[in-house]
C-alpha cells in the first residue's frame, strides 16, 4: 500500500510539473523581455553574492559600527516584514475573514 501511494505521489507532481511548465511558457513579447530583465538581476545578484563570499562584507565598505549597525537593523526589520506578511495571510486564509482578505488583496495589487 506505501507504494502505490509513492507512485500517485510522483504522478500527481509530474502531472503539476507540466501543468505549471503550460503556464510558464506562455506569454508574448513583453512577458519573455520581463523574464530576461529579471535573469539578468538575478544572475548579478549571484555575482555579487559570490564576490562577497570570497572577500568578505569588507567588500560592502561597511567598516565602522554605524554602516552595521544599519546594515543588521535593516536586515532584522525586513525579515519581521515578511514573517507579519505571512501571519496576516495565514490569518485571514484561515478565519474566513473578508475584511482582511481584501486588504491583503488590495494591497498585494
Amino acid at each position: 500500500m506505501p507504494h502505490k501511494k509513492l507512485v500517485d505521489s510522483i504522478r500527481l507532481f509530474g502531472s503539476f510539473t507540466r501543468g505549471s511548465a503550460e503556464l510558464i511558457l506562455r506569454g508574448n513579447r513583453a512577458y519573455w523581455t520581463w523574464l530576461a530583465f529579471m535573469g539578468v538581476l538575478i544572475v548579478s545578484g549571484a555575482l555579487a553574492w559570490s564576490g562577497q563570499l570570497q572577500t568578505g562584507l569588507g567588500l560592502t565598505a561597511m567598516r565602522d559600527q554605524v554602516s552595521w549597525g544599519f546594515y543588521i537593523g535593516n536586515f532584522t526589520f525586513l525579515v519581521g516584514v515578511a514573517a507579519a506578511a505571512v501571519v496576516e495571510r495565514t490569518a485571514s486564509g484561515t478565519s474566513g475573514s473578508r475584511c482582511a482578505s481584501a486588504v491583503f488583496h488590495r494591497a498585494t495589487a
